[in-house]
C-alpha cells in the first residue's frame, strides 16, 4: 500500500484564546459564541484500547492540521461522504486520494489564506469568492486570530460548501447535555449517529479548563461499563494518526465535550454539475483549513 508523508505545517498555540474570549465585536458575540482553532498537541494518549463494545466507522480519512482545526475536522467528515459516493465533494477521485494543490485549495483557498491568515486581515485584498470550506467557516476572519473559527458557522461550513459542490446537506450545532432535548445532544444521540453510519464533528476542551479550544471529527463510541463511556476521534494533528479514545464528559474535563455538529446528506449521491461560483456567493462564512488528504483506507486500525 502506498502512503504519503508530508511535513506538518507549523501553527500557533492556544494562548490566543484569552484575548479572543474577552474581546468585543462581530461576527457573533465573542463572549457567548464558542470558538476553537490553534490548540496544539497536548495529551493525545488514548484511554485504553478498543474493546468488544466499541463501534467505529472505518472510512473517515485523517488529515493534517491546515490553517485551522475547524476546516480540518470538517474535511474529514466531508471526505467520508466523498468516499461513500458523493464524489464531487473533492476533485480527487479513486481509491487513493492524495494531498494535492487542488484538494488543499478546496479546504482553504489561496485567496482565503492571503486575505485572512494575517492578523489583522489584509485590507488591501478583496473579499475572496467562496470556493473552500474555510470560506463558509469564516476561519481567521477578524476579529479572530489565525486558525480560529466560531461554532456558529460550523453548520454553514458543511451546508454551504456541500451545496457549492452540488449536494444538499443538513447540519445542526447542538450543545452537550445529559438531558434529552431537540436542541441538545447526549450519549444516545452519539450512538444513534454512529449506528446510522454518520460521523460528527465535536468542539472540545482539550486542556480541561472549561472552555472550548479544538474541533475534531468523531467516528466512534465505546461503552465500557464501569470503566465509562468513550468517543472515538482524530486529533487533526497527523494524517497518519489512527482513532483515539477519550472519555465522554462535559467541559471542564480533559477532552471534555462542549458541542456537536450533526451532518447528513439529504439525498442519494448522483451526477452533479460543476461547482457554480454564483452559488457559492449565496453563502456567508470562512475558515482556515486542513490540507486534506484522502488515501486508501488501511485494513487495520492502531489504537494509541
Amino acid at each position: 500500500m502506498r502512503e504519503i508523508k508530508i511535513k506538518l505545517q507549523a501553527y500557533p498555540f492556544a494562548f490566543l484564546a484569552t484575548t479572543l474570549l474577552i474581546g468585543t465585536g462581530n461576527p457573533a458575540s465573542l463572549a457567548s459564541d464558542p470558538i476553537a482553532g490553534c490548540s496544539g498537541p497536548s495529551s493525545t494518549t488514548s484511554i485504553g484500547t478498543n474493546s468488544s463494545t466499541a463501534k467505529f466507522l472505518t472510512s473517515v480519512p485523517a488529515y493534517n492540521w491546515y490553517n485551522g482545526c475547524g476546516p480540518t475536522a470538517a474535511a474529514s467528515v466531508l471526505g467520508y461522504w466523498d468516499l461513500l459516493g458523493y464524489s464531487n465533494i473533492f476533485d480527487a477521485a479513486g481509491d487513493d486520494v492524495y494531498l494535492t494543490p487542488q484538494v488543499q485549495d478546496q479546504i482553504s483557498s489561496p485567496e482565503h489564506n492571503a486575505k485572512y491568515n494575517p492578523t489583522p486581515d489584509n485590507p488591501n485584498l478583496p473579499t475572496p469568492t467562496f470556493t473552500s470550506i474555510a470560506d463558509w467557516f469564516r476561519t481567521s476572519v477578524d476579529p479572530l486570530n489565525f486558525g480560529w473559527s466560531y461554532l456558529s458557522f460550523a453548520d454553514d461550513a458543511f451546508k454551504g460548501y456541500a451545496n457549492f459542490r452540488g449536494y444538499d446537506f443538513d447540519a445542526q450545532n447542538k450543545r452537550f447535555s445529559n438531558q434529552s432535548s431537540e436542541s441538545l445532544f447526549n450519549w444516545d444521540d452519539l450512538v444513534s449517529e454512529i449506528d446510522s453510519n454518520r460521523p460528527l464533528m465535536f468542539l472540545v476542551d482539550t486542556d480541561g479548563n472549561g472552555g472550548t479550544d479544538h474541533f475534531v471529527p468523531v467516528m466512534g463510541y465505546d461503552d465500557r461499563g464501569a470503566e465509562g463511556r468513550f468517543y472515538g476521534l482524530y486529533t487533526t494533528w497527523s494524517e497518519d494518526e489512527t482513532i483515539v479514545w477519550k472519555p465522554f464528559q462535559d467541559l471542564g474535563n480533559s477532552w471534555g465535550v462542549g458541542y456537536a455538529t450533526f451532518v447528513r446528506p439529504l439525498g442519494s449521491p448522483q451526477s452533479v454539475p460543476e461547482p457554480s461560483l454564483e452559488l457559492g456567493l449565496l453563502f456567508f462564512g470562512t475558515v482556515g483549513v486542513v490540507p486534506i488528504i484522502k488515501r486508501k483506507l488501511k485494513s487495520k486500525f492502531r489504537f494509541n
